[in-house]
């Protein structure tokens, strides 16, 4: 019999029970990103989502239609973004550059049901900024 040999890449992924998914606390907090997923919608737009681990929580935020735009930019910035950088007018931002940084954010979880999952219409607010800014609140 042939020794079995795969090719993998967990350089994106926690070992099972490692992590739960839910909400930080409210307040400060930082997060590591992990990943973002883009989802096309039928409409020609997208929602874009961004999984972060803060401790041993995941959890994600997204961005979707124009009115997201500052919010995204917001989340670019506390990734280390340069500003400048994002406002040179229409640019491919490599995403994928930004998995493993730290952002930086004051959370407010949703409205929670006694089992902890989200009330129905309640949501998680997430307020970015920069490390600066994060130390000097701190």
């Amino acid at each position: 019999m042939e020794p079995l040999v795969l090719s993998l890449d967990f350089s994106e992924v926690n070992p099972a029970g490692s992590t739960v998914r839910g909400y930080p606390q409210n307040g400060l907090n930082k997060a590591t990103i992990r990943s973002y997923m883009k989802y096309d919608n039928d409409d020609g737009s997208f929602t874009l989502y961004c999984n972060m681990t803060t401790g041993n929580i995941d959890h994600r935020e997204r961005w979707g239609s124009a009115k997201g735009m500052p919010f995204l930019m917001s989340h670019l910035i506390s990734a280390g973004v340069p500003e400048d950088a994002l406002r040179q007018g229409p640019q491919k931002v490599p995403l994928h550059k930004l998995v493993g940084k730290t952002v930086y954010f004051n959370y407010t979880r949703p409205n929670l049901l006694p089992d902890g999952t989200a009330m129905e219409g309640s949501y998680p607010k997430y307020r970015w900024m920069s490390e600066d800014t994060f130390a000097k609140s701190n």
